[in-house]
């Protein structure tokens, strides 16, 4: 049986001389990211319940707080630590080849502007699903994709 120093210098080993503890990391902020995002716009799309969508509006919030705070978003910039580039840096070379850019080049105000696009959707839904209950208005839910109140 291999002793577990041996093991565990052998993972130090490997640690070091492929500089896993940064890709570990890295990798870790941007699937953190991509998954806020996902839950988020999954969340917007799929549920009609106001109660989710209030706590989805808190959370848009408090993101955009941050980067008003911060003059970035958080995971943003711990992308950039460690990976040296962040799924914004994608996210403008896609709209780039697109044909579609910003008359401006600071990141702060890209973010703010889609995190206050995001906030007005969410908001409009909420609106929206007020005045369907007020006028007893019913949505046929094909095969429950959207979830039940």
């Amino acid at each position: 049986m291999i002793e577990e120093s041996v093991i565990r210098k052998f993972c130090i080993y490997l640690y070091k001389k492929f500089n896993l503890i940064e890709l570990q990391e890295s990798t870790l902020y941007r699937h953190v990211h991509d998954t806020f995002i996902f839950l988020v716009s999954f969340i917007a799309l799929f549920s009609m319940k106001l109660s989710h969508l209030a706590v989805l509006f808190i959370i848009v919030s408090f993101d955009a707080f941050a980067i008003v705070v911060m003059h970035a978003c958080p995971l943003t910039a711990l992308e950039r630590k460690y990976i040296k580039r962040s799924s914004c840096d994608d996210r403008d070379e896609l709209l780039g080849a697109l044909g579609i850019s910003y008359n401006c080049n600071h990141e702060y105000e890209k973010q703010v502007e889609l995190l206050v696009n995001v906030w007005l959707l969410v908001a409009a839904k909420c609106m929206c699903i007020i005045i369907m209950k007020m006028f007893n208005i019913k949505l046929f839910n094909y095969n429950n994709i959207y979830s039940n109140e």
